[in-house]
C-alpha cells in the first residue's frame, strides 16, 4: 500500500489546501495518510521553509507549493 505524508505548517493556507486535496483522493483511493507539522526547530524545517506543503509518496518527494489533485491521483493509481 502507498504512504503518503504531507508535510505542513502552521498558518500555511496551501497546506490546508492540500490537506482537502488528499482527504478528497483518500476517500477514493486507498493508501496511508499522515500529517508531520513542521515548524521552525524541526530539523526538516531548513530543507523545506521554502516549499510548503511538501508531499511524500512511498519517501519520495512528488510536490510540493501548490498541489495538482489530477497529478497527485494519478501518482496515487500508479
Amino acid at each position: 500500500m502507498r504512504n503518503l505524508i504531507l508535510f505542513s505548517k502552521d498558518g500555511c493556507e496551501l497546506c490546508e489546501i492540500a490537506e482537502k486535496i488528499i482527504l478528497k483522493l483518500k476517500s477514493k483511493i486507498e493508501f496511508n495518510f499522515s500529517i508531520q507539522k513542521i515548524n521552525e526547530q524541526n530539523i526538516l524545517f531548513e530543507n523545506y521553509k521554502f516549499k510548503f506543503p511538501v508531499i511524500m509518496l512511498n519517501n519520495e518527494e512528488v510536490m510540493f507549493g501548490r498541489i495538482s489533485e489530477s497529478k497527485l491521483r494519478e501518482l496515487l493509481l500508479k
